[in-house]
C-alpha cells in the first residue's frame, strides 16, 4: 500500500479545485449518495452506517420536497 501526505500539496490545491470542479459539472464524476427517505428510515440509516451497507454518501431526509 502507498499513500501521500495531502499537505504535502497544498499548493496544488487551486488546480485541483478547479479540475475536479469541472469532472463534477460535466458528470465525468459522480459522487454517489445513499438517501433514506423520512424520520421512521433513521434507524436503518444508523445500523446501514455502522455496518458499511451505504454505497458513497449516507443521507437521511426527515423532510420530504416533493
Amino acid at each position: 500500500m502507498r499513500g501521500f501526505v495531502v499537505g504535502h500539496y497544498d499548493h496544488k490545491y487551486p488546480e485541483a479545485i478547479e479540475e475536479i470542479s469541472d469532472l463534477l459539472r460535466s458528470a465525468k464524476l459522480v459522487l454517489p449518495e445513499h438517501v433514506v427517505e423520512g424520520i421512521d428510515g433513521f434507524p436503518e440509516a444508523l445500523f446501514m452506517l455502522f455496518n458499511g451497507a451505504h454505497l458513497g454518501n449516507l443521507v437521511g431526509s426527515a423532510v420530504s420536497l416533493l
